[in-house]
């Protein structure tokens, strides 16, 4: 029988200095789990040919820290880039259960999570 463990990520990856291009990698290889923080009314309306989500709009009062899981990864028709994820809240919210979160390119920007983890499988 596998055991499943969790693993030390760089930190490099945690809060502030996360790196979306070394992020990269690692989704490449296996789901990751990630918290960021969201707009829970503009969140919960995320859903098919949104632009990937950015977080809270501005103003927007009910927030919250929220993780889910990275799938992958990709570029819209519109080439913006994005992190495919799998949400908790079923079918029903944003592309069958999946939606699209915006990805850092360059390692000078800021990523939108504010931590995440892998684990060993």
């Amino acid at each position: 029988m596998r055991h499943t463990r969790i693993i030390d990520v760089p930190s490099s990856w945690i809060n502030d200095k996360l790196d979306d291009v070394a992020l990269m990698a690692e989704v490449h290889k296996r789901p990751v789990v990630a918290v960021l923080e969201i707009g829970v009314d503009s969140f919960r309306a995320h859903k098919t040919n949104d632009p990937p989500y950015s977080g809270p709009k501005p103003g927007e009062k009910n927030r919250g820290l929220h993780a889910v899981t990275i799938v992958g990864y990709g570029r819209d028709e519109f080439l913006r880039p994005y992190w495919k994820c799998r949400n908790s809240w079923g079918p029903n919210w944003g592309e069958n259960g999946y939606g699209r979160l915006k990805r850092a390119i360059t390692k000078d920007e800021k990523s939108i999570f504010k931590e995440v983890g892998a684990f060993d499988m």
